[in-house]
């Protein structure tokens, strides 16, 4: 049998408001990855948006509905597998992106998940 890391999520409700809301729409709408902007696979910035921004979406369109840590994280292992094949800083620039995410809904800790998918 395969470890699935969220079954170390220690669930927990989220007090979601209009305020976080906006924030990840602010976070939706802005320019990601800049740093990857003169990479030498041009790609890899799109890759990484693309999955940020779905991510995003979801969060947004759903958190409401399902205002807890548990399903926040369930949402980032599905991006997290999406990105797997990406190179190290790729995968630490996603990483950073789900902690501000994590900021934005309060959530101060992972339980192992991002150190289990990108090894911090």
């Amino acid at each position: 049998m395969t470890f699935d890391p969220l079954s170390e999520v220690e669930d927990a409700a989220l007090s979601i408001d209009d305020s976080q809301i906006y924030l990840l729409t602010e976070m939706l709408q802005s320019e990601k990855y800049i740093e990857f902007a003169d990479s030498y696979d041009v790609n890899e910035r799109e890759r990484l948006t693309v999955v940020t921004n779905d991510l995003l979406s979801v969060l947004i369109e759903k958190i409401r509905l399902n205002p807890t840590k548990l399903f926040v994280l369930s949402e980032f292992k599905y991006a997290l597998e999406k990105i797997e094949n990406e190179d190290t800083e790729a995968c630490e620039s996603f990483g950073e992106e789900l902690g501000k995410i994590m900021g934005i809904l309060n959530i101060e800790s992972s339980d192992g998940l991002l150190a289990f998918y990108l090894g911090f």
